[in-house]
């Protein structure tokens, strides 16, 4: 298992890309879960929402211009893209940790939980699950947003690219459903579950400078498929209810 040390450090070298920050262009993901949580809250209602791992905070960014009565906080583990936040985003809390450890909120603190492109940092999925279940409130929601195996086998992957001797990097694990579901059931917290197709409305371009950031590709069938230079990304937005 990778330990937290290994962990940060894969973290350190990959968040250089939210420093510059985007908060006035958000991401069609942002825009999926947006229509998600508008189809159980009113616009206008109060609620609270933690977005895991949230990095500089353009998700919270997004929704605090949706939806008025949001007490939004972005958790994440670099102080660095955390303070780019609270200079973007100040109406929303930025708090540091671990997406294993929640020990800072009580148990249903908040009516949403998301965690988008992060539980396949880790190696064992079920500690940032139950963290992400255990925070959010009876009658909540919390959406994963990551690509998930439809074949029973749970995949830990390591990468670096060629000519690279130093360590390899983490972020790209591939849990199955059959595991995750499992899991889920076995929750008394959890009344539901299921899983959304994501695919993506625009084209984006292959970037030679960076082949481990996604691009699509048009198949004969006309098909727009996402991928990266590990894989291809299948992804998805697992939706709990509790």
């Amino acid at each position: 298992m990778a330990d937290a040390f290994e962990q940060k450090a894969t973290y350190d070298k990959r968040t250089a890309v939210y420093h510059k920050g985007n908060h006035d262009n958000p991401k069609h993901i942002f825009k999926m879960l947006g229509e998600m949580i508008a189809q159980r809250q009113a616009e206008d209602s109060s609620f609270a929402l933690i977005d895991i791992g949230g990095a500089n905070g353009e998700f919270v960014h997004y929704l605090l211009t949706r939806f008025n009565g949001l007490e939004a906080f972005c958790l994440d583990y670099s102080e660095d893209l955390l303070n780019i936040g609270r200079s973007k985003v100040p109406q929303a809390h930025f708090v540091c940790g671990d997406a294993r450890q929640l020990s800072m909120f009580e148990d249903g603190r908040f009516n949403y939980a998301t965690m988008l492109g992060v539980i396949s940092i880790f190696d064992d999925f079920t500690e940032p699950l139950d963290e992400l279940i255990r925070v959010t409130a009876k009658g909540g929601a919390a959406y994963i947003f990551s690509s998930f195996n439809d074949y029973p086998i749970d995949t830990l992957l390591r990468w670096r690219y060629s000519g690279d001797n130093g360590e390899y990097n983490l972020g790209w694990n591939h849990f199955s459903k059959a595991s995750i579901s499992a899991h889920l059931d076995a929750d008394p917290r959890v009344s539901s579950h299921t899983y959304v197709d994501f695919e993506l409305p625009f084209d984006l371009p292959y970037r030679a400078d960076d082949p481990i950031r996604s691009w699509t590709e048009t198949t004969a069938e006309g098909n727009r498929i996402l991928k990266n230079g590990l894989k291809n990304l299948e992804l998805q937005i697992l939706c709990i209810n509790t």
